[in-house]
């Protein structure tokens, strides 16, 4: 008989030296098993310094209130007032090269009505604009005063 001795195996060292498993404990209770797992959770480095800062559930809800009024937003509707300069002096910068006669019927509408009517609807939505933004920006800052900062509570 041939006396063969296998090679013994080229394993790779390994990488990992160290790996932490959960402790599992399963004591028997009344209604059947129990199961916890205890581990360690490894903490970003970011998350190294944060600390938690104590909030009320009131005040959680005010400000989710604030900011549902502000995500709840219908289309705004001066922005049809600017489709509608944008259409109206298009219209009349359009003509120019036209050379529509002044005894036309069209010049009255697309050099007299069209210019003052777009200029109108212009400034209209710059003023609903406005006070579109500063209602957001107003309900934010309430939102903002509701919640603490966490750069006084350091």
């Amino acid at each position: 008989m041939n006396d063969v001795t296998p090679e013994p195996f080229d394993f790779p060292k390994p990488e990992i030296e160290e790996l932490q498993v959960a402790d599992i404990t399963a004591p028997v209770g009344a209604n059947g098993g129990v199961v916890s797992r205890v581990f360690s959770v490894k903490q970003p480095e970011e998350d190294a310094d944060d600390f938690e800062i104590y909030v009320r559930a009131s005040t959680l809800k005010r400000v989710r209130n604030y900011l549902t009024e502000i995500k709840e937003s219908k289309f705004p509707i001066e922005e049809l007032l600017l489709a509608a300069a944008s259409l109206l002096l298009g219209a009349c910068f359009g003509a120019i090269p036209s050379e529509i006669g002044i005894n036309n019927p069209k010049y009255f509408w697309y050099f007299q009505v069209f210019p003052i009517a777009g200029c109108s609807c212009l400034v209209a939505y710059i003023f609903l604009r406005n006070q579109t933004q500063t209602n957001l920006i107003s309900t934010a800052k309430t939102a903002l005063k509701e919640l603490p900062d966490p750069e006084r509570a350091k």
